[in-house]
């Protein structure tokens, strides 16, 4: 079997049709030309290793491209949600001397200049056990403080749709209109009056549980104001799924998928195996609040940087706060609405595909058979002769040997003297008459 792979190997690189292989397999031709032939072929293969392994950094790395789409009449949008959020100063904890309340600040707005004393620790772990329970009963009532009305091109709807909510911007009162937008509702408006200022507005994409709290504010209101916000969204065509998350550099087809709410689960992940508790604005039911003397925990673990390789979804909208005017004339009580008016988009940001698999074997092949003539029908040449042709030979010669059987190969032999050379002349059959009459004398 050894004998016949060796003859299958050396048949196969002086009859395959790679450039150079033949050549320099040939014994019978020149040392220095069969040298020059194999330094020839392995530069081919260098550079064909090389640009294969470019074409694929390219394929895994910038596989995509993005495009501008202005076929925005048919589109579908959301009203992103709106976080009215309350201020540290704003509790309503009167019942308390000046200390505690600004103690109560400290823990609300995440600010710690200085050493919790044993003494403040006892006294207000006596009073308060849950702040989670506590900042909500602190802060005003949404319903209460707001009045919402939203105007469209067809409609005038009004009600008192903001809920209070925990996230860890702090306590909220969140805005979250659940319907689909259409082009024909433009212009989309949404006026919300309140009985109090300043509020930190944040906006947020649909599907997010909260603002995250170490981002600023899109606006601080101090006064009623009115505002518009332009939407930049973002889409990918269907060849998307047949790549990784690493080549889309985001996540498809995860409708509600969400950036922020991946890093905050992460986070409370991290704070909850090195404290073993939570804060009040990351609790969850299975996971217990922390107490003050775990706070010195919470701070380190909370500013310690995380690598929650977190991304994007591929289908998101951005929403940005443009031409913002504070103030309304002859509003001297601030009693006039806040108005909200969303733009429809000009355009839209189309991401595709513009390297795939179909474009990575066309490159490969390609590459492959410029510098080195190779094809698929070279490795099919290549399993033949060391699988089907080695196990044929070595059979035949296993038969030979046990029948001795023994192959007796012509060979041309030169004659010096031309007198021995025997004289051989050929009948010529096109004289069929004259090979009759020979034939009967």
């Amino acid at each position: 079997m050894r004998n016949s792979f060796k003859r299958s190997s050396k048949e196969y690189l002086l009859e395959n049709n790679l450039h150079g292989v033949p050549y320099f397999a040939d014994s019978t031709r020149p040392k220095w030309e069969r040298g020059l032939w194999f330094l020839l072929t392995i530069a081919s293969i260098v550079i064909t290793i090389v640009t294969i392994i470019t074409l694929w950094n390219k394929f895994q790395n910038n596989p995509t491209l993005t495009a501008l789409d202005t076929h925005v009449s048919e589109e579908k949008l959301f009203f992103p949600q709106l976080f009215l959020c309350f201020e540290g100063n704003q509790l309503n904890v009167s019942d308390t001397n000046g200390s505690e309340k600004s103690f109560y600040e400290k823990i609300y707005e995440w600010k710690w200049d200085e050493k919790i004393s044993d003494e403040i620790q006892e006294k207000i772990s006596k009073k308060v056990t849950n702040f989670y329970n506590a900042f909500q009963q602190w802060t005003p009532r949404c319903d209460a403080m707001l009045e919402n009305a939203i105007v469209t091109n067809k409609r005038y709807i009004r009600g008192k749709d903001f809920r209070k909510v925990v996230t860890p911007a702090g306590v909220c009162c969140k805005f979250n209109f659940s319907k689909t937008i259409l082009i024909t509702d433009t212009p989309f408006q949404l006026k919300f009056k309140s009985a109090l200022f300043p509020l930190k507005l944040y906006i947020t994409d649909k599907f997010d549980k909260g603002p995250s709290r170490n981002i600023i504010p899109h606006i601080k209101l101090r006064m009623p104001s009115s505002m518009q916000i332009e939407v930049f969204r973002t889409y990918v065509t269907t060849d998307f799924q047949m790549m990784s998350d690493y080549q889309r550099q985001c996540h498809y087809n995860k409708a509600q998928w969400s950036y922020n709410d991946c890093r905050l689960n992460c986070l409370a992940k991290d704070i909850s195996k090195k404290c073993n508790c939570l804060p009040w604005f990351l609790k969850k039911k299975n996971i217990k609040e922390c107490s003050l003397s775990q706070y010195s925990c919470l701070t380190k673990a909370y500013d310690e940087y995380i690598d929650c390789k977190c991304i994007l979804p591929c289908n998101f909208t951005v929403h940005r706060l443009m031409k913002t005017i504070e103030g309304f004339d002859n509003d001297t009580q601030n009693l006039s609405p806040t108005q909200i008016i969303l733009n429809w988009p000009n355009v839209l940001y189309r991401r595709e595909v513009r390297f795939g698999y179909m474009d990575l074997v066309v490159s490969f092949g390609g590459i492959a058979g410029l510098f080195l003539g190779y094809s698929l029908l070279t490795s099919f040449e290549l399993f033949y002769y060391l699988s089907f042709r080695a196990y044929c030979g070595a059979v035949l010669d296993s038969s030979r040997k046990r029948n001795n059987i023994i192959m007796i190969r012509p060979k041309k032999v030169r004659f010096a003297n031309e007198q021995l050379k025997p004289n051989i002349e050929f009948i010529s059959y096109n004289n069929f008459k004259n090979d009759k009459i020979l034939y009967k004398k």
